[in-house]
């Protein structure tokens, strides 16, 4: 199911079969930096960019590393080269993900990020040495849908929050509720400030949920949310 609706939403959430999946993920991966730089395209709809502040490229790669060795003490993490050409790159959740079985490949909105959907390697590896199906919306020009950026999947019950703007529209959103295979898909307007739901909400282990209300364009989509998660854990 696919709604807009709050209301519809609870009604919906209430009825979901007992949970029976994973709630986190088995493993992840990462793209380090290569030649770090922000993308003045990218930066057009993040104000969370800052071109007049320079950035230091060895300064991010240690923090990459650090990242990913804080990150192994939980699971296993691979991680591939970056791409000089792509010098943002080193967000492909919002290009690649997964689910059993398959890797899913989003339709990003900037052609300096529509370049990382092409590489060759880690369809190779996903494909060839995973043995997973493929499914590509890289080439659908109807649609925007920049994966677990724009889309916030509880695992467990298999729901998703996805937050419409420039970087996800509609057609995109159900697109990717079916590429996901999800149970339920509850759809909002971000505010107008914001390009990504993963800003604004964060799901910890399907058990609690970290929101700013003022990151959505009508307060009674995070009030909704709010609710579902109180009601089956209590936070």
């Amino acid at each position: 199911m696919i709604t807009q609706s709050p209301t519809e939403f609870l009604d919906a959430f209430a009825a979901l079969p007992a949970p029976c999946a994973a709630a986190t993920a088995r493993a992840a991966f990462m793209v380090a930096p290569a030649d770090f730089s922000l993308a003045a395209e990218s930066a057009r709809d993040n104000a969370y960019m800052d071109l007049a502040m320079p950035v230091d490229p060895l300064h991010a790669l240690a923090q990459h590393s650090a990242l990913a060795q804080a990150l192994r003490a939980d699971c296993p993490i691979i991680t591939f080269p970056g791409d000089p050409a792509a010098p943002d790159g080193i967000f492909p959740n919002n290009v690649f993900a997964t689910a059993p079985g398959r890797l899913i490949i989003g339709r990003m909105r900037h052609t300096v990020r529509q370049r990382e959907a092409a590489r060759a390697d880690i369809r190779a590896f996903f494909g060839d040495v995973l043995g997973y199906d493929e499914i590509d919306l890289s080439g659908c020009t109807d649609i925007v849908a920049e994966l677990t950026g724009a889309l916030v999947i509880d695992r467990l019950r298999g729901v998703g929050y996805c937050g419409l703007s420039e970087r996800c529209n509609l057609a995109g959103a159900q697109a990717m509720a079916k590429a996901f295979k999800l149970q339920l898909l509850f759809c909002f307007e971000l505010a107008a400030s914001e390009y990504h739901t993963n800003v604004v909400l964060s799901l910890l282990a399907s058990r609690a949920a970290i929101i700013a209300a003022d990151g959505f364009r009508d307060v009674a989509a995070a009030q909704a949310i709010f609710a579902a998660m109180r009601d089956v854990h209590g936070r």
